[in-house]
């Protein structure tokens, strides 16, 4: 793809929101299943309302799958460029690399992105992984300044042990709702992130940002980043983060990775609600008819 404009990225965004729009409205109605958030779909009596009883059928569900997800005997495997004893020693340290990154990408996070990524696979059948690179992670090499040869050499010793314990890639699960894939048939091409972020924290992070809209500090405006395989854009309310609006990223590829769990259908309109399915998709009428039973026979009860 040739580089596009910022102009053209904002039309597309705009576009691809529109096409994700029904399976978006799906992911949302799968949380408020799982979150048991759907008492009001019970129709039971109004002075009855406040009794009404919400089973965690549906959560039992999509926790005992995720349970049966092995998310920590992860196998890696590494391809070797030739038969040739250098060849095999890399892929055996690049192996061992993978497998630490793994295994610290696990114990530094507040929840494991695997666990995360398992629980959108069976809610939302599909789950997204990111992997970036974090510059904030990674020490800035110290320049000489006016010291001595000695006493430079000791801060660049101090620095180098900085960076070996320093780890700047980042592997996250996204959300699928906040993620708009490229949806042209046999796509790939692209990748659009977007959250709603406090204007507070925006300030924070970029302080240099605008603000073009005048929002307060308690206001939410949404941060959208894109993703091909060549170049990257980050903006908010339509102001570009990077001083040249769209750059190239040098990853040599989109980073991002998405798992579908294959219980949706790629069906003849093309429809991606219908492709991304989770386990409860096309049980919620059955979720609220053994709600309501539940409620109304403990009403009759009591």
């Amino acid at each position: 793809m040739p580089k596009p404009g910022l102009e053209e990225l904002l039309e597309l965004e705009v576009k691809c929101e529109k096409y994700w729009e029904g399976a978006h409205a799906k992911f949302e109605e799968d949380e408020e299943y799982y979150e048991l958030e759907f008492a009001k779909r019970l129709d039971i009596p109004e002075e009855f309302k406040a009794e009404a009883l919400v089973l965690p059928t549906g959560r039992d569900h999509v926790d005992s799958f995720v349970d049966h997800i092995d998310i920590a005997n992860a196998r890696v495997k590494v391809n070797k460029l030739s038969s040739t004893d250098i060849s095999v020693e890399r892929a055996e340290m690049m192996r061992k690399f993978y497998t630490g990154l793994i295994y610290r990408t696990n114990v530094e996070a507040d929840i494991s992105p695997w666990r995360v990524a398992a629980k959108h696979y069976a809610l939302h059948g599909v789950a997204i992984m990111g992997t970036f690179w974090d510059a904030d992670r990674w020490p800035d090499k110290p320049k000489q300044k006016g010291e001595s040869e000695e006493d430079y050499n000791i801060r660049l010793d101090e620095w180098r042990n900085q960076t070996h314990e320093s780890l700047p890639i980042v592997i996250q699960s996204i959300n699928p709702r906040n993620v708009m894939l490229d949806p042209s048939y046999g796509g790939r091409r692209f990748v659009f992130e977007k959250h709603p972020m406090l204007v507070y924290d925006i300030r924070n992070k970029w302080p240099k940002w605008e603000n073009p809209q005048n929002k307060r500090l308690d206001e939410e405006a949404d941060y959208i980043k894109y993703f091909d395989r060549n170049y990257r854009c980050e903006w908010i309310d339509k102001e570009p983060l990077l001083r040249d609006g769209v750059v190239k990223h040098n990853y040599g590829f989109i980073p991002y990775v998405v798992i579908d769990s294959g219980l949706g259908n790629i069906s003849s309109d093309g429809k991606l609600e219908k492709r991304y399915v989770g386990l409860l998709r096309y049980i919620y009428d059955l979720l609220v008819a053994e709600s309501r039973m539940f409620s109304l026979n403990d009403l009759v009860l009591k």
